[in-house]
């Protein structure tokens, strides 16, 4: 994120801002959170097109297949995972549209503001309770499903197995990747606060 929005350029251009230069500066900075932004909501629509398909495939699962109540459940509890994490990428839209609306409201440099609340915006959806309730809601269904497939196929537990150990080393892969990427936004605010206190 930092190639997107250099914090030593921010400096730049608070420090070399005079009366003249303010607007020009201020246009800078919009145009580099509005680039941020941008990218935010590619990379949505990309996780809302693979919730869609997910959701679309098992729902055609339960009334095509013949499964086991395990799978049956398995396939919901997936349904619901998708149907959440779509519904939390949802919410994360709609209020960076409502920032967008303040920031064109107050203009200036308002965009400053609007660019650190775009990253506690991303910040959040990685770390405490949206991270979580989505973990619980995404990761509940393949066990259940695994479960039921070992019911109506004893012979592939071995497989199974196998296939849970691979899904469990995903979900610390993905919980330690947002971890890790809720600290990196928290550390680009906390640099630009201490940006927006020097230039005061």
């Amino acid at each position: 994120m930092a190639t997107e929005f250099s914090l030593e350029e921010l400096r730049g251009v608070w420090q070399n801002q005079t009366p003249e230069t303010s607007r020009m500066a201020a246009d800078e900075i919009r145009k580099r959170s509005e680039k941020l932004d941008k990218r935010f909501r590619r990379r949505n629509n990309d996780v809302l097109a693979v919730c869609f398909t997910v959701m679309v495939c098992f729902s055609v699962s339960l009334l095509v297949s013949p499964l086991n109540l395990f799978q049956r459940v398995g396939a919901l509890l997936t349904i619901f995972g998708g149907g959440y994490l779509a519904f939390q990428i949802r919410a994360n839209q709609l209020k960076a549209r409502v920032l967008v609306t303040m920031a064109a409201k107050i203009g200036g440099v308002a965009s400053v503001e609007f660019y650190r609340a775009a990253l506690e915006r991303e910040r959040d959806f990685y770390r405490g309770i949206s991270l979580w309730s989505r973990f619980i809601m995404l990761a509940s269904g393949l066990p259940v499903l695994c479960i039921g497939e070992a019911v109506a196929h004893p012979d592939e537990a071995s497989t199974l197995r196998g296939i849970a150990v691979i899904c469990i080393l995903f979900w610390v892969a993905v919980v330690w990747l947002s971890l890790r990427k809720a600290h990196q936004e928290q550390r680009q605010i906390n640099e630009l606060d201490a940006l927006m206190r020097e230039s005061q």
